[in-house]
Parts: C-alpha cells; sequence; structure tokens
C-alpha cells in the first residue's frame, strides 16, 4: 500500500503529463480558474461553447482568437454577472472605457460620421 507521500507524488506526476500533454486546456482552465477569483462565474465547458459558437471570434469586431497575442476576453454586465460574450482585448477597452454607456459609444459613432464627412469634403 502506498503511503499518503507517496500517493501525492503519483498524484503530481500524472497531473505534470497531463499539463504537459494538453497545454491549450490548461491556459484556459487556468483562465477560467481567474476569472471566478474575479466573481465572474463561468465553467471551461461555458467558456468553450461560447467560444465554439462565435466561431473564436470577438462578437464585435470579429477578429480571430488565432490573430491575437491573447485569448478574448469574457465580457460580463458588471451589476448582474450575466455573461454576454467574448472580446479582444481591444473592444473589451472600448467597452470598459465607455463604461458599457449606449449614450457615450453613441456620441462616439456620431463624432466619427461628422468628421469622415468633413474630412471627406
Amino acid at each position: 500500500m502506498l503511503s499518503k507521500k507517496e500517493k501525492k507524488e503519483n498524484r503530481n506526476k500524472l497531473r505534470e503529463k497531463w499539463v504537459k500533454e494538453n497545454p491549450e486546456k490548461m491556459y484556459k482552465m487556468s483562465r477560467v480558474c481567474n476569472l471566478k477569483k474575479r466573481g465572474i462565474k463561468i465553467t471551461y465547458e461555458e467558456y468553450e461553447k461560447i467560444l465554439k459558437e462565435q466561431r473564436s471570434c470577438c462578437k464585435i469586431c470579429g477578429v480571430n482568437e488565432e490573430e491575437l497575442k491573447f485569448n478574448l476576453c469574457v465580457d460580463h454586465n458588471h451589476e448582474n454577472g450575466e455573461i454576454r460574450g467574448l472580446l479582444c482585448n481591444l473592444c473589451n477597452k472600448l467597452l470598459g472605457n465607455a463604461k458599457d454607456d449606449i449614450d457615450i459609444l453613441e456620441s462616439a459613432i456620431d463624432y466619427l460620421q461628422k468628421v469622415t464627412k468633413i474630412v471627406s469634403i
């Protein structure tokens, strides 16, 4: 019979082997764990389902995750924690800087449309 120490060593070896064989899954699982620490409630399976539904693309700009330096961010409602989708870092920051305020975003669109008309004259 194995001692506690030997059992622990065996578990650690199995875990290390799995991590080496599944680096992508490990990264995403650790990401989900970090999200949970920040109060975002999502499982690895839910993350994978959303990723598949969005074809691994940002829900706003459509850039594919493979083209990005980082994985897609989990966008969520800061008031109720509801997950809205996966976004690239730039689109996630866009919403964050606008404080998720539709009026600010519409004002930015109006501004860009007016500036574009002035420049094109």
